[in-house]
């Protein structure tokens, strides 16, 4: 079952209510190790077991334009931005070595 992603649905008198797509671990919990664990109509999930994470971008994306940045299922999001702008980083255009620099002081 790693890694493989599983549809979830349900429906209230023949309506799809809830659909989404995930992929889970061994154990179970949430995991992808390449892209986005959690995929629906609203939002893009990047989690390592179980955890929201990710440090090569945003772990949440919504479908509202929201970004929020989760690293070991902490949001960061404020930490990262106000880290980023006093380090002259643009994280919407970051180069390998601005990357790097983000995942050494944040790992």
């Amino acid at each position: 079952m790693s890694n493989e992603y599983l549809q979830y649905c349900w429906s209230l008198g023949g309506v799809t209510r809830f659909k989404f797509f995930t992929k889970l671990d061994k154990d179970g919990n949430i995991h992808a190790d390449n892209g986005p664990a959690v995929l629906d109509d609203n939002k893009i999930e990047y989690y390592k077991h179980g955890k929201k994470h990710r440090l090569e971008g945003p772990a949440v994306y919504t479908s509202r334009g929201g970004e929020y940045w989760y690293i070991n299922d902490k949001e960061v999001t404020l930490e990262i931005s106000k880290w980023a702008k006093e380090n002259n980083i643009d994280l919407y255009n970051m180069s390998n070595y601005d990357l790097n620099l983000l995942k050494l002081y944040w790992a």
